[in-house]
């Protein structure tokens, strides 16, 4: 019976797993057509310029000669939902009296988009060149000496605990044969549609914990749990990135790997260039920040100034 019990579990799990790679899988295909879209949108647009600088069509003949289209130059451009690739027209053959083209929709030299350029612009203004700045967001596991040094330093700023670590934590104070249908519930609470909505999965949790002699795990749920739900006061797109200090954790497992089968290094720059290239290579798949174009909206830690009023950080 217990075995009969424990497959339908694990295929429920399965199902469960498989249901969430496919969403992956739709978001994914959601992106690029997002993407293939602003590219194709783009680059009409483009060549609707070049006609309009030319006054004549792709083959037409002109009265007036204006020029030829001599081409394009690729162009990688960054805008919120990622950067996608263009062939930007060029125009040579001019005549001397006639202004030189140049596209007014992107720019010379231009890679981001102006909403990117202004979230970056307002990142740098608000992190680098004030010394008073708070971070928005802190991630990390349950290091009390972390978070001292966190409360200390940024006392005004947001506070997560990863999730990924607090669920560990948990399941480690519970017998085997227990493990596998608390992961999915303690998972359950990090993906509620709310705050509400998780703190309801939580108590209920705690409370069947607590019934069934778990007293350990009930107390290690129950612990922090405000700051495990931090992430809901944020912009639901940036939820997925907030909840754990996965961000971090997983591309440095893969430096740990190279460099320990590098033993050692002669030279500190040499460790150096050696953690770059393999960050540098493993960033090639990295999952790309959900809402980029957001960032700007972040809502900043309120800090209080000499006189006593308080005011947003930076």
């Amino acid at each position: 019976m217990a075995t009969t019990a424990r497959r339908g579990v694990s295929v429920k799990r399965q199902d469960v797993e498989a249901g969430d790679a496919a969403g992956h899988v739709v978001r994914d295909q959601v992106e690029e057509l997002a993407r293939a879209g602003a590219r194709q949108m783009l680059l009409a647009a483009l060549d609707e310029e070049v006609n309009a600088y030319l006054q004549r069509d792709r083959y037409q003949r002109q009265a007036v000669f204006r020029g030829y289209r001599n081409g394009t130059t690729p162009r990688r451009l960054t805008l919120g939902r990622g950067t996608v690739p263009l062939d930007v027209p060029r125009v040579r053959d001019t005549p001397a009296e006639q202004t030189p083209f140049e596209s007014k929709i992107l720019r010379k030299y231009q890679r981001r988009s102006d909403t990117i350029d202004e979230t970056f612009m307002r990142l740098f203004i608000e992190g680098l060149a004030t010394r008073d700045f708070e971070p928005a967001c802190w991630i990390a596991d349950g290091a009390l000496g972390l978070w001292a040094a966190v409360n200390e330093q940024s006392p005004h700023s947001a506070q997560q605990r990863c999730a990924n670590h607090k669920t560990m934590n948990v399941i480690d104070k519970l017998p085997k044969a227990e493990q596998l249908e608390a992961t999915t519930r303690v998972r359950a609470i990090w993906q509620a549609e709310s705050e509400s909505a998780a703190r309801k999965l939580a108590a209920a949790l705690i409370a069947d914990f607590r019934r069934a002699g778990y007293e350990r795990a009930a107390d290690c749920l129950a612990d922090d749990l405000d700051r495990c739900l931090t992430f809901y006061q944020f912009l639901e797109p940036h939820w997925s990135h907030l909840r754990t200090s996965n961000v971090i954790e997983s591309p440095f497992a893969g430096v740990r790997l190279r460099t320990n089968a590098a033993k050692r290094f002669k030279k500190t720059r040499s460790g150096v260039y050696l953690v770059h290239q393999v960050l540098l290579r493993l960033s090639q798949t990295w999952r790309r920040l959900k809402a980029a174009h957001l960032c700007g909206q972040v809502p900043l830690p309120v800090s209080k100034t000499k006189s006593g009023r308080k005011t947003n950080a930076g």
